[in-house]
């Protein structure tokens, strides 16, 4: 796993190779096409809730040797790109920056990426900037392919670990078919937030408790939290 460590933190992604078996797709591609979702699904608020998918031990003992020792669970999204949709332009999922995580070379917040299909240039596979989680960018047309990014490919059973602050893309789908993904969002290590951080974010509907130790919790009462996006060189190390 330190290959995958090391492309992680240097890259601000990796792929782990034919990770899922074929059965464990099959069943989140039939979910998809039962739903027809034709835009992006939070599964936790619609009923959609896949608490084996989210808990599934391998993929947590994975995630424990790789250095996510406090592993919490944050949210997860069905997406489909549909044939003849367009690019989406490049950005960060990352929302906190003035978190003193943010500096940190471990990821702090990341994405475990499930494609249903094969997925390339052809279908609008994710375009990533390598080493962009880690410097500031200007993107002058985030709408247009960036000349240091490249494509990601990925066969229907990988998984693709994303940092949150890592910049990406995706390109038009010119196929005929759909292109289906699964987007689950973990905190590695959910002690080295700040209190408010924690107490903003942690899950406290009683129904998610089946999620176990993955379940972020905080003594104290929720509380608002200032939501700031990266926007200048200083937000980096």
């Amino acid at each position: 796993m330190q290959e995958h460590v090391d492309h992680l933190t240097t890259h601000g992604f990796c792929v782990l190779k034919n990770f899922f078996p074929t059965e464990f797709i099959e069943k989140l591609k039939a979910i998809n096409a039962e739903h027809r979702i034709t835009k992006p699904l939070d599964t936790w608020q619609t009923g959609l809730e896949l608490y084996d998918l989210y808990t599934d031990k391998t993929l947590i003992d994975s995630l424990t040797v790789m250095g996510c020792t406090e592993l919490k669970f944050r949210s997860s999204f069905y997406i489909n790109k549909f044939p003849g949709e367009v690019r989406r332009p490049w950005h960060q999922d990352w929302f906190a920056w003035d978190e003193p995580v943010s500096k940190q070379v471990f990821p702090f917040q990341i994405g475990i990426m499930i494609y249903f299909c094969r997925t390339d240039e052809t279908n609008g596979c994710l375009e990533v900037i390598p080493g962009s989680h880690r410097k500031f960018m200007e993107i002058a047309e985030p709408d247009q392919p960036h000349p240091d990014g490249i494509h990601v490919k990925v066969e229907p059973g990988d998984v693709l670990i994303a940092d949150a602050r890592l910049l990406h893309a995706t390109g038009a789908n010119t196929s005929s078919a759909d292109r289906p993904m699964m987007t689950m969002w973990y905190y590695p290590n959910w002690s080295l937030f700040t209190q408010q951080f924690r107490a903003w974010n942690a899950i406290r509907d009683s129904a998610w408790e089946k999620l176990g130790s993955l379940l972020p919790t905080s003594s104290d009462p929720p509380c608002d939290f200032k939501v700031r996006r990266a926007t200048t060189r200083e937000d980096y190390p």
